[in-house]
């Protein structure tokens, strides 16, 4: 896996996901580089690909 730029304003996905007030069960990050999507899934998912918000990501974020 190739490591995407993170800018100052880089901030860990668990914290950006516990300020939705939904059970967050995907977020998913179109990475350009790699040309495939990034993805953190919490509680007990596969090892997240996508660790770190920038203000500017465009995400998908699955809610239940």
């Amino acid at each position: 896996m190739v490591p995407r730029a993170t800018s100052a304003s880089a901030v860990p996905i668990a914290r950006a996901v516990a300020t939705i007030p939904r059970e967050v069960t995907a977020v998913y990050f179109w990475n350009v580089r790699q040309q495939a999507f990034d993805s953190y899934i919490p509680n007990g998912g596969p090892i997240p690909s996508y660790t770190l918000v920038d203000a500017d990501d465009i995400v998908l974020v699955h809610v239940r």
